[in-house]
């Protein structure tokens, strides 16, 4: 069995292939493996530059870690407050939220983030029939039918969007988990908000590991050598239309390694081609002198728009949610992301323009920048979805961010059901073949 690609996806499939019985290696185009997990030293502050967070309350995380490591530590994140972009600057976000609905939509905060149309608009939920809109298929169509476009657009968005990567209107309601349960009882959607929200502490559901998230990939990595799978870094992957090697038809797409043709038992575990690319972001992780970002700016982050290109998504402040050791003391570090490919500067000035601060490059002490896919065009897949075999001859499975969506949690997730599911199916294959 052959593992495409060595990100976290691709390591977890190759130890659960293995303990499937299967003998398997991993081939990865880059030259390191870990994916958009990697740790860097910024300003001698030991820091993820990659994926630095996950959502631990489905538990796949804590359950995968207690199986790889002797003594893992998933850290919680501080109840420290987002803002919200709002215009021309940050203003706090409501307490009580759920995925950005709000439970007062006239409470001062939401008025001043929406406007006091939308928020009257808003509190027609509190009047209409309880399963009024409650068949909606997401999340953002419950909360147009209740609530209306306004808290939607301009609550909804960016805290959707920072948070699982896409659109209102593209996330399953289910995704809200308990909400719809919660509409039919309280007959409101502001009350259900309050219901749930009472019951949540605040930001639980960001989590990290002591010692950052590669953690994660170094236990992966020495459980697969100890396996004796081997991982070949610097492979040339190519999906290639057979008929130009004049072995099957046109429509039949196979894979080459290094000039080789695959013929079958491929998990491919990165992104192939460019299909569900819209576009591209730039995440850096910057390191600030403290005194440069007074007190009053302080809090989780910012949860910006991202409507257009240059334009913040997130602004997330490291140094506030976690402890980042003696070497942080001083110093603010923030992960930011802006839609589109940009420089430090671009990052700088969205930080400076909604925070309302005289933020330039020469107030930075040190950062790293990089480019990712924005996977937000294509529909993601859930853990129990039917295993996608793609157009590729000999692939069983895809798996990865690209299907799963951005987030740790959610490639465990998502990997781990899949990895389930081939089990099966190569169990009920081993039967079925007994039987004949």
């Amino acid at each position: 069995m052959i593992v495409v690609g060595a990100g976290l996806a691709g390591l977890i499939a190759a130890r659960e292939l293995v303990l499937q019985g299967h003998e398997v290696q991993i081939v990865e185009s880059a030259d390191r493996a870990g994916g958009g997990i990697e740790r860097r030293e910024l300003a001698g502050i030991p820091l993820d530059v990659g994926a630095s967070w996950f959502d631990p309350r489905d538990g796949e995380v804590a359950s995968l870690l207690a199986r790889v490591t002797d003594a893992p530590t998933i850290v919680a994140a501080s109840p420290v407050r987002w803002w919200i972009e709002a215009g021309s600057s940050a203003l706090p976000l409501p307490h009580l939220t759920i995925e950005g609905v709000p439970a007062a939509p006239l409470s001062q905060e939401c008025v001043e983030i929406v406007g006091r149309g939308a928020a009257w608009r808003g509190m027609l939920d509190a009047v209409l029939p309880g399963p009024y809109g409650a068949n909606a298929a997401t999340l953002g169509g419950l909360v147009r039918a209740r609530m209306g476009d306004g808290i939607v657009e301009r609550l909804m968005v960016p805290v959707v969007r920072a948070t699982r990567g896409v659109h209102p209107d593209a996330l399953p309601i289910a995704a809200a988990t308990g909400l719809r349960h919660a509409l039919l009882q309280q007959n409101s959607l502001g009350r259900a908000v309050t219901h749930l929200a009472l019951d949540r502490a605040p930001n639980e559901h960001l989590a990290t590991l002591d010692g950052g998230m590669s953690t994660l990939v170094d236990a992966l990595l020495a459980e697969l050598d100890r396996f004796g799978v081997p991982v070949r870094l610097g492979c040339a992957v190519d999906p290639v239309a057979e008929a130009e090697d004049g072995r099957g038809h046109a429509s039949d797409t196979g894979l080459r390694i290094d000039g080789t043709w695959v013929d079958g038992n491929v998990v491919v575990a990165a992104p192939l081609d460019s299909s569900g690319i819209d576009g591209e972001s730039t995440v850096g992780t910057i390191v600030f002198d403290e005194r440069v970002v007074p007190a009053e700016h302080r809090g989780a982050g910012v949860l910006g728009r991202g409507d257009a290109d240059g334009r913040l998504r997130r602004a997330t402040e490291l140094s506030a949610l976690w402890s980042l050791g003696p070497p942080a003391a001083g110093r603010v570090v923030l992960r930011v992301e802006v839609v589109g490919r940009h420089d430090l500067a671009q990052l700088v000035a969205e930080v400076a323009r909604c925070w309302g601060l005289p933020l330039d490059e020469s107030s930075v002490l040190d950062a790293h920048v990089g480019v990712r896919p924005d996977w937000s065009a294509r529909p993601f897949e859930t853990p129990g979805d039917a295993v996608d075999v793609g157009p590729y001859r000999g692939v069983v499975a895809q798996i990865g961010a690209h299907r799963s969506g951005t987030g740790v949690h959610l490639v465990v997730a998502h990997t781990l059901s899949t990895m389930r599911q081939l089990s099966s199916a190569t169990a009920e294959g081993e039967r079925a073949g007994e039987q004949a």
